[in-house]
């Protein structure tokens, strides 16, 4: 049978498209920005997970720029302790990149999660519409079977018949109280072999 939805939970729809779009995507967009500043080659997926690896951030991005400035000033001629203390001033170089890095540690952790639906593309975040989709699938429900159907076909009729008894004994008696105190007065269940459900109140 055809998948048949039955829920889909807007709130948390829509705060993971928030956190992924207001959150997400700005905090990785400074991270990218801070690397471009470094040129040493485009932003990937592979440079992303170096540098919030949790373990040893930025591992492998630290080796390749001071590698890096290291050839460069030794093909300039410049060797000894003039070496040493240009590199370690070149370190300096990346603490844009490690302040964006600790921005973005410092996000809600409820964020993270997400990061599966970003990729990575021309130095930008995406969020593809393929992705979006697939948040919405996340939080939606579907039948797909016909027990499934013949199930939640029951349970919608019981609780619409709770919902009509409700609103009945509200309109005559003038009581209001809890759902689960209203079933409790007017409904009594045989917990034993039978499991039968009867009323419970003395209709005269």
């Amino acid at each position: 049978m055809e998948k048949i939805l039955i829920s889909r939970d807007e709130y948390k729809i829509n705060e993971d498209l928030e956190r992924i779009e207001k959150e997400l995507i700005p905090a990785i967009q400074l991270i990218i920005d801070a690397y471009l500043t470094l040129e040493i080659g485009s932003f990937s997926d592979k440079v992303f997970k170096d540098v919030t690896n949790r373990t040893e951030p930025l591992y492998n991005t630290i080796e390749k720029y001071i590698g890096q400035q290291e050839k460069a000033l030794k093909k300039a001629g410049i060797k000894g302790a003039v070496l040493d203390e240009l590199t370690t001033k070149a370190l300096e170089d990346l603490n844009p990149l490690k302040k964006a890095v600790e921005r973005y540690f410092d996000l809600d952790r409820y964020v993270f999660p997400l990061i599966g639906y970003i990729s990575f593309e021309d130095n930008k975040p995406i969020f593809s519409l393929e992705n979006r989709e697939n948040i919405i699938e996340k939080h939606s429900r579907y039948i797909t079977t016909e027990e499934e159907r013949e199930l939640f076909e029951k349970h919608k009729a019981a609780i619409e018949g709770i919902n009509a008894l409700l609103e009945h004994l509200e309109k005559t008696t003038g009581l209001r109280t809890t759902i689960s105190n209203y079933i409790k007065s007017f409904i009594i269940c045989d917990e034993g072999n039978n499991r039968v459900c009867m009323p419970s109140m003395d209709y005269k």
